[in-house]
């Protein structure tokens, strides 16, 4: 509807009468043409307003040969509306406007201004409100001066030049005593009270009717998309209010309609701020739809001559510096690419560097697909080798203007990876912090677009920012628990939106980077498990299975700094708590069960089982309120199968067993740093025990005495996969020969370690027992006897600790598995309409 509205409105603007008749007769084919006549005469109302009253004329007298009257006169009570709202507002306006006479004559004087104030004294002496005698003026003018009884001197100079001035303004001797006389009142009051509500008359005066224009808006929470007639109401107002303004005497009311239309700015151009003297800005308070219907009104509104030409002349030559950046915010609202190059010589100006941040707001929101080319220059003309201070700002502030557009006008495809790539030239290499702001800000609308080049750097500088240490002030983080839980995450919080919105296309590059020696355990894995976790991908689960082990082998006193503690938000407790590996594994458990496929699932039961076997240490709350969570496991896991069916999916992902071998025994490392090798060693040993790879045994056990630690403790936790109760029977059999085998070779030099190994199988279980049982029937001799001796003594205390749970319990189970089984009969009970007792809880068992 509001196209067809604006074709027909263009073609008359162009003097096409005659097709804007035909446009019209095809509207009104579509419709009853009574009931939507009105809307028709509102369109047509700016035209009328800029003067063009005898085109809409002909228009409508063409009209007539082909529509009946009572549709015609629909129209013409729509045209008419606008001066009915102008007659309301031209009532209310004039007080306004004379309370800013008076505060812009106080504020003339402090500043010392002394013809600006001389010129403010005469309009206020000179500007009538209705019936209003000319005393009140006067006595006006006197509390004006009165009130400043701290600038003596300034005031007396003032009414020196306002005496010198009275006869040449036609005034009456009279007038001049009644002055004289309100003066001396004012300054014999002395209340402090009174004058600051003097001060302030404007600012309630302003806010009044600013609220006027609210009532015309759908309400908070009205949801939908805001309609033809919402946008016609509030527009509807608005042109009258700018009509009765350009109506008042040399247009002296129209600052003060500036005002309130600048109140209803989007907060993306506003920064006002109080500088009107209002102390929140109405936009601040309305929903989205109404939002959506003031910012299309205000685009319609730039089409009235009248109001253009004031907000351009207030840009140019404000009385005070906040009208310049009222006008600014106008401009960005109202969109007309006109204002472009106003705001560009705004810009370009250093002495008006104040202005500057919504000079480029301006330029983004009126400056259409051109502006991206003068925001860009604007970027190189303030970098450096350091961008700080007001450089930076700058340079912030035009990523912002610059994303707007893109969005806006759908810039996407070599024009924009043409854009990113001068704006990232202009940027020092090492200021991560506006790397990322540059592919946060341009780089995830519609990223499939980008070219793979750069869809990757962006992807890298987003997933790098995640591991920046978090540098707010504690006195500057919020503390009100509703905004850390709009906000979970903190500083990493909006990076981790970029990466959730980009979905899929971020994936590749994130996963081999948690690969990388960069991707250190820290508060970064929260939210990179939740960005995991919210696209829920099945490739996600060996990387995050990779998390999960780094989290194991982590400390908890690692996670911080020397001169910092990393916090996190605990949503039972209601606020910050230091980082802890049980938070961390606790995320990435959360992450895999929110992907929820088989092999996603096996890795949380497979840590759970390991909790009650007591092959890993239960790591807190956090952790087992996951694993409680779980579904119930299928019998023998998520990796059942024959061990043919393993190897033949063991090369379908990923490099090849035969090359992760290779990255074991380090091939092709030549010129490789430690940290490096390292990197790829533990990256193998990671895949190949996801895989299970059988082949890779001799060479993921030989990394058990490698010279690095970490190196070490991966192949530790890579080959106790071979032995957990959920691999499949056939690898676990396949294991046992092997260690058996090594541990027979008294020259084996990992007999040693894999016994320290075996401290962590538990080999009274299958199929160690039987193995074991029948080994020693064979009276063997030498290091296996040894060995053997040494296994038993191992399988002792798990027999030990196996008799002293059930001791404990019923059933040999953990505390997870209790706490889990109640809570399922519990919910079973609920479900059923709480028929019969409630189940018992476990004796002992605690269910905080």
């Amino acid at each position: 509807m509001a196209s067809e509205l604006d074709q027909i409105r263009r073609l008359l603007a162009e003097q096409q009468v005659s097709s804007a008749v035909q446009a019209a007769l095809d509207w009104f084919s579509g419709s009853e043409p009574v009931a939507v006549a009105g809307a028709l005469g509102a369109a047509l109302r700016p035209l009328t307003s800029a003067g063009e009253g005898p085109l809409v004329s002909a228009f409508l007298k063409q009209l007539e040969s082909f529509i009946d009257m009572p549709v015609i006169e629909a129209i013409r009570k729509g045209l008419d509306e606008s001066p009915a709202e102008a007659t309301a507002w031209a009532e209310k306006l004039p007080p306004v406007t004379q309370e800013r006479l008076a505060r812009e004559c106080r504020d003339a004087i402090r500043l010392k201004q002394f013809p600006l104030a001389l010129e403010r004294a005469r309009l206020i002496l000179a500007y009538r409100i209705g019936g209003q005698p000319a005393e009140a003026r006067a006595q006006l003018l006197g509390s004006v001066l009165g009130s400043l009884e701290n600038m003596p001197r300034e005031t007396e100079a003032l009414w020196g030049m306002v005496e010198s001035h009275w006869s040449g303004w036609g005034l009456p001797d009279a007038l001049r005593r009644v002055a004289i006389s309100a003066r001396k009142a004012r300054l014999d009051s002395l209340h402090q009270r009174r004058y600051e509500a003097g001060e302030t008359e404007w600012t309630q005066l302003l806010t009044e009717l600013a609220l006027t224009l609210k009532g015309e808006l759908p309400r908070p929470n009205q949801l939908g998309e805001a309609s033809e007639e919402d946008i016609a109401r509030f527009l509807t107002s608005a042109r009258g209010l700018v009509a009765a303004a350009l109506a008042s005497p040399r247009h002296i009311s129209m600052i003060d309609a500036m005002w309130i239309l600048a109140e209803y700015t989007p907060r993306q151009t506003a920064s006002t701020a109080q500088r009107a003297g209002i102390e929140q800005r109405v936009h601040g308070t309305l929903g989205p739809r109404a939002q959506q219907a003031v910012a299309e009104a205000f685009r319609r509104l730039a089409e009235i001559e009248g109001l253009r030409q004031a907000v351009l002349e207030t840009a140019a030559r404000p009385v005070f510096d906040r009208h310049r950046d009222m006008a600014l915010d106008l401009m960005g609202a109202l969109e007309w690419p006109g204002f472009a190059d106003a705001a560009l010589s705004i810009l370009r100006d250093r002495g008006l560097v104040a202005h500057h941040m919504n000079a480029i707001s301006a330029i983004g929101a009126c400056g259409g697909a051109k502006a991206l080319d003068l925001l860009s220059d604007t970027i190189r003309a303030h970098s450096g080798r350091v961008i700080d201070g007001n450089e930076r700002r700058v340079v912030i502030k035009c990523l912002d203007a610059m994303e707007r557009v893109i969005r806006r006008h759908d810039i996407t495809g070599p024009p924009r990876d043409a854009l990113l790539t001068q704006v990232i030239r202009a940027v020092p290499k090492d200021d991560t912090r506006l790397l990322m702001g540059i592919a946060s800000r341009l780089c995830l609308h519609r990223i499939e677009a980008m070219s793979p080049a750069m869809q990757d750097w962006a992807v890298k500088q987003l997933v790098a920012g995640l591991w920046r240490p978090d540098t707010t002030p504690t006195w500057a983080r919020p503390t009100d628990v509703e905004q850390v839980r709009r906000r979970p995450l903190g500083p990493r919080q909006g990076l981790a939106n970029a990466l959730i919105r980009l979905g899929p296309h971020a994936l590749p590059t994130l996963h081999a980077f948690l690969m990388g020696a960069d991707a250190r355990v820290s508060g970064a894995y929260v939210a990179v498990a939740e960005v995991l976790g919210k696209i829920a991908d099945s490739s996600s689960t060996g990387p995050l299975e990779a998390m999960l082990r780094s989290v194991l082998m982590a400390k908890d006193e690692a996670l911080s700094g020397e001169y910092s503690e990393e916090m996190v938000f605990d949503e039972e407790a209601g606020q910050m708590v230091p980082l802890s590996r049980d938070k961390l594994a606790a995320s990435v458990l959360e992450a895999l069960v929110a992907i929820g496929t088989p092999e996603a699932l096996d890795v949380c039961w497979r840590l759970r089982q390991q909790i009650e076997m007591r092959h890993v240490a239960s790591l807190g709350k956090f952790t087992a309120g996951v694993l409680t969570r779980l579904p119930p496991q299928p019998e023998g896991g998520a990796r059942r199968g024959s061990l043919e069916e393993l190897r033949a999916a063991q090369d379908d992902d990923g490099p090849s067993t035969s090359a992760l071998i290779a990255d074991l025994r380090g091939r092709g490392f030549l010129g490789f740093g430690a940290e490096k090798a390292r990197v790829r060693k533990v990256a193998a040993l990671q895949a190949l025990s996801q895989r299970l790879a059988l082949e890779a045994l001799e060479a993921m056990a030989s990394l058990l005495t490698d010279k690095d630690l970490m190196v070490r403790a991966s192949a530790k936790t890579a080959l106790l996969s071979f032995a957990a109760p959920s691999a499949p029977l056939a690898v676990r059999e396949a294991f046992v020969q092997f260690v058996l085998s090594e541990l027979g070779d008294g020259q084996s030099v990992l007999r040693e370690p894999l016994l320290a190994l075996l401290h962590d199988v538990n080999t009274t279980l299958e199929p160690w027992a039987s193995r074991l049982d029948a080994l020693l029937k064979t009276n063997p001799t030498g290091a296996l006897r040894a060995s053997l001796a040494h296994l038993r003594r191992s399988a002792g205390s798990f027999e030990v600790s196996d008799e002293t749970r059930s001791a404990k319990s019923s059933a040999a189970l953990s505390k997870i598995e209790l706490k889990r089984q109640y809570l399922e009969a519990r919910r079973a009970w609920i479900a059923a309409g709480k028929q019969g007792p409630p189940p018992e809880p476990p004796e002992g068992l605690d269910l905080g």
